[in-house]
Parts: C-alpha cells; structure tokens; sequence
C-alpha cells in the first residue's frame, strides 16, 4: 500500500519512478555491507541486482498504557529514511546527471537523513494493538503467535517481494527497536536486568554480570566488551520466533536493537535528573528561605518554581514543557531510604537536563527574584565540598546535551571521527553518574 500509494514516506522524499530513489538503495546497502557483510539481504539479491529495490525498515515494539493504566502492545514498522532525504539532496546536489558516480554516491550519502522529524503518523505504521489481557497468563499463546505471524509475513516479503507498478520491492527488516522490557520479552533472552541473579547475566548481548564481567565497569576497556555474541541469551530450543526473520547469523541477537530514546530519555536521564533534584534541592538547600520552610515539599515547590522560570524567560527553543510540577510522588521520592527517579516526557526530559546545566552554570532563582542571580555554582558552591558534585552535574548535563543535539542533526551514516565523538559523550555521562552516585 505505502510503495504504491505514498511511495515518498519510505524512499526518503522520493518518488517510486525516480532513478534517485534506485540510486539511494544501491548506497544504503553499500554502506550497510560494509559493516553487515553477512547479512541475508546480499546473499538473496545483491548478485540478481536487485539491491536498488530492497527497502530497509525496522520493526517497534513497546507496551504502553492505555485506559486505566492497563498496558497495551502495540507493533509498529519505522521507515529507515526520514522524507527530508531527497530535500537535503535536491537542494544541494540539483544537476544530478552531471557529476560523477562516485561524487552522486558521496553526495547520496551525505544526503540520507534519518526519521526523527516531522509527524509519527507519517515514519511509523501500525501493525496492530493488542490489550495486555489478551495476551498474558492463560493467553500467553497469542503472544508467541503474534510474532510468528510477524516473522513469517517479513520473512515473505523479504524473499518473494510485492509487485507495484510492473516492477517487484523487497521490504527489508533490520530490526527490532523498542523498550527493554519488551526487547527482553520478545527476544525469549535469559541474560537481562528483568532476570537478575547470582551467576544470571545482565545483558542480552555480553557476558556482563556473569563470574569475572562486572557490569558495573564502563570504561573504555571493560572485560565484558570482548565477549560481546560468543554466548547466545536464549534457551536452546525456546528460540523466539523473530530468529526467523532472515538478518545476520554472525550475530543473531543483533536483530534486537536498543533505542536511545528509552535508554535515556525513558529511563537513566530520569534517574539522573530526579536525584539531582533532590541533591540540588533537599541536600544542598539551593532554594532554602531564611525564615520560611524548609521541608521537602516546599523546597521542591521553589525548585520547580526556578524550572518554570526557565522555560518562560530563558529557554529559545520551541519545545514546550508539560511537567506541572515538581513533586515526591513524580520524582518517586517517599523518603530518603528510596533512589529518585522520573518518566518525564522525552521533551521534558532534556528541558530539565539543561535547565539543570543553567542552574550550575548560573545560579537559583528564588520565589521573590526577578532574575538569576547570575553567580556561577561551579566556582562559587555554597560550601567548598560540593564542588566537585556540581561539576559531576555540569559534565552529565554537557554529555547528553550533545549526544542528543548530534542525534538529531546528523544523517544516517556517521563517519567514524563522529561515531567516536558520540561515543565518548556516552562515556563521560557514565563517568559523570557514577561519580555522583
């Protein structure tokens, strides 16, 4: 339907006809051979020359909530090109038969832009929704059903195709992405934070937690990085269905793929965010009032009041915050023997990262104020021991401030000088947490 409909959302802008669209394929699986070389996808169609027409996509998987907070599964498929692709290459590269093809290839590359912009409804395509009650305890049968119905309708429609306008297409599935419990869930592994134990693994993909791999080590040599695929997460014989889909045998479980959003935004940045908070607010009484109180619901009420300021009278950027308010029950905070956390919207999320930087970098902004004080919390702390906590806070802050900013600047195809950037800032908010921690 999309193919012979609306052929622009999943060829990148362009059209079904155009030669461009054959020329972005040929690129894209030149790329992805060159670290998939193993993929079934070169073994099927490379030799017949029909790489032109095979579409990349990646499948997502997430239980939300929906009515009463009772969760909801909902499948969906996410084109691999977001339509700003033939934009980026029609506004730069114009006289297209002129140019060389290795300069077409260069500038293709650098034209192929990812899906993160613009409305959802036109980069993800439902696949079907199911309430949790039809699917677990007595139902759980659907469940592995549902995916085997999955498995074999990508299996089809990577080997034998749909014929459009005379000509045949070659959907390709590179994927799963989604939240890890539904990774977990989906993919059958025994290894993850969901099974924790003595001896168990904590990770799908490594040994990290078993004897002699702490997972604990985020360096830039830990001992479990070199066992990354030599033990397979799963249960002989208790396979998931999704191994089915044809994808790379080197590295089966390559298939799961983890999303930033939800490691992020969904979950640690939440963990760092909401302790901070209450370090900022509660241990080192930022917004402490002489004279009024100073218990934890006031002081997060004051906090909250600096965050609101920030987003009407400094923030320039268009996003628009949700968060109403800073409370013990949002950050997950009953008393002091419980770790913070927060599930702020994506958006918010990274509002409240870099109001956070704006704090350390700047100074508080109390109840009765018309303006930031405008006195550094790096250089001038309250007390000379928690200098190196706002520096900790100011480092987390840079790291996934820049880590995001590039995400979504760039295209799909890193080169490796940014792909080590980007690695790096990973590694400096690790760093950064656990030395507040």
């Amino acid at each position: 339907f999309l193919l012979k409909s609306y052929p622009k959302f999943v060829l990148g802008g362009f059209d079904r006809e155009e030669i461009r669209s054959n020329r972005m394929l040929q690129t894209f699986w030149k790329h992805y051979k060159s670290n998939h070389d193993d993929h079934a996808v070169f073994d099927l169609h490379e030799t017949q020359g029909r790489l032109g027409k095979c579409v990349p996509y990646y499948l997502h998987i997430d239980e939300g909530t929906g009515l009463r907070r009772s969760a909801v599964l909902v499948i969906a498929m996410q084109t691999v090109f977001g339509r700003e692709t033939s934009k980026i290459f029609g506004e730069n590269f114009s006289n297209f038969m002129a140019h060389s093809q290795h300069a077409l290839e260069a500038r293709m590359t650098r034209a192929q832009y990812h899906n993160a912009k613009g409305s959802t409804y036109l980069t993800r395509f439902l696949w079907t929704v199911l309430p949790k009650k039809s699917y677990s305890q007595k139902n759980t049968h659907v469940y592995w059903g549902l995916l085997d119905l999955l498995a074999t309708e990508c299996k089809k429609l990577m080997e034998e195709g749909v014929s459009v306008g005379g000509e045949t297409w070659f959907p390709v599935c590179l994927g799963l992405k989604g939240d890890q419990p539904a990774l977990i869930k989906s993919g059958a592994f025994r290894r993850s934070f969901m099974n924790l134990g003595a001896g168990r693994g904590i990770c799908w993909e490594c040994c990290a937690g078993l004897p002699g791999f702490e997972f604990e080590q985020c360096g830039e040599s830990p001992t479990w990085a070199a066992t990354v695929g030599l033990v397979p997460p799963w249960v002989q014989g208790e396979e998931s269905p999704l191994l089915r889909i044809p994808c790379q045998p080197s590295l089966p479980h390559g298939f799961w793929k983890r999303d930033p959003f939800h490691a992020f935004k969904q979950t640690l940045g939440g963990h760092f965010g909401a302790s901070t908070i209450i370090l900022f607010a509660i241990d080192f009484a930022l917004w402490k009032i002489p004279g009024q109180s100073s218990d934890v619901d006031s002081m997060l009420e004051r906090a909250f009041g600096d965050f609101r300021y920030f987003v009407c009278h400094e923030w320039r950027g268009n996003v628009v915050n949700h968060t109403k308010a800073f409370t013990r029950q949002t950050l997950h905070f009953p008393d002091y023997k419980k770790f913070p956390y927060a599930r702020w919207k994506g958006s918010d999320q990274m509002l409240i990262i870099r109001w956070l930087r704006n704090v350390v970098l700047n100074g508080v902004v109390l109840p009765d104020s018309i303006t930031r004080d405008g006195q550094s919390l790096l250089y001038f702390p309250p007390k000379d021991w928690q200098a190196p906590f706002f520096k900790g806070v100011l480092d987390g802050c840079n790291a996934s401030i820049i880590f995001f900013h590039t995400l979504h600047r760039e295209g799909v195809w890193w080169s490796r000088g940014l792909a080590s950037e980007m690695s790096a800032e990973c590694r400096k908010f690790c760093v950064s947490f656990g030395d507040l921690a």
